[in-house]
Formats: C-alpha cells, structure tokens, sequence
C-alpha cells in the first residue's frame, strides 16, 4: 500500500458450505466513528484489508459487538454452558421423562414440559433438555431464537 510493503491479519476467514469466501474484522462500533477522516492504526487495517479483498476478489466485513450480541447463538451459548460442565451428572430417569413427554408430541415448550413433569426441579429439567440436546436426541432452535420457557423442543425420531 503506498509503496510499501504492510501486512494485516484477518480477524476470521470463513469458507461457507457452498464454496464461497468472505474476510471479517472485529471492532468495536465506537473504534469505527469518523473512520474516513482518521489516520490511525484501526483506520489504516482497515483500509489495507478492504483493498486486498478488492484486488483479491473476496468480500470484507466489518463486524461489532452490535452484530454479535445481538444474534442469541452467543447468550444461548453461555446458558447452555454450566449445563455441559454437569453433562455427566445428569439423571437418566429425568432424560428418560423427558423423552416419553416429547414421544406424545411433535414438538412442545420447556414450559409445557415443566407443566408436565412438575416433580423435575427446573434446573434438573434444562439439565436433560440440553443433555438431550447435545447428545442430539433432540432439537432447540439455539441459533435464532433466545432459551426461555416458550423455547420449542423437538424429539428426534430415528
């Protein structure tokens, strides 16, 4: 760039299942503010990414913590996570449960299965749904929409 020799490094690469590429550089939204006028470090890493992606055909994006915390993959995720450490903890009967509540049902709430199966302490209940879950014996949508009680849950019938 300019004549001289620079190098930056991505924050991600990403490869997408139908072949296609794209380059991502994290920052956060207030690093971003007045960007064009500014001639710092972010500014110029900025730049130099976008015009090897150019030269190189490939799309960049910029990316802030409005993007990521806003998707409830990452929220949803953090959940989730207490319950993997106690994976091995979790009862058989109270999975078990589980399973014969969702065998009646296409799909149903985390609600309706604690209306269900009141003897299952809460905590004990999201225990084995996301036992379940990771073991994939069922299905929660994680990706798109946030745990709560109207979370559906879906037996996988194999």
């Amino acid at each position: 760039m300019d004549g001289e020799y620079k190098e930056s490094i991505f924050d991600m690469w990403i490869k997408w299942e139908d072949g296609k590429e794209e380059f991502l550089e994290i920052k956060y939204s207030s690093d971003l503010e007045n960007l064009d006028k500014r001639k710092d470090r972010i500014s110029k890493q900025i730049k130099l990414q976008q015009k090897w992606c150019k030269e190189n055909n490939y799309p960049h994006r910029i990316v802030t913590e409005k993007h990521i915390r806003v998707q409830p993959l990452l929220s949803n995720s953090k959940i989730i996570l207490p319950y993997i450490k106690k994976m091995k903890q979790t009862s058989e009967i109270t999975k078990y449960k589980i399973l014969k509540s969702l065998n009646n049902e296409t799909s149903t709430t985390i609600k309706s299965l604690a209306d269900q199966l009141k003897e299952i302490q809460t905590s004990e209940l999201f225990q084995g749904i996301f036992s379940l879950y990771l073991s994939k014996q069922v299905i929660i949508d994680i990706e798109s929409t946030p745990i709560n009680q109207n979370t559906e849950v879906l037996l996988i019938n194999e």
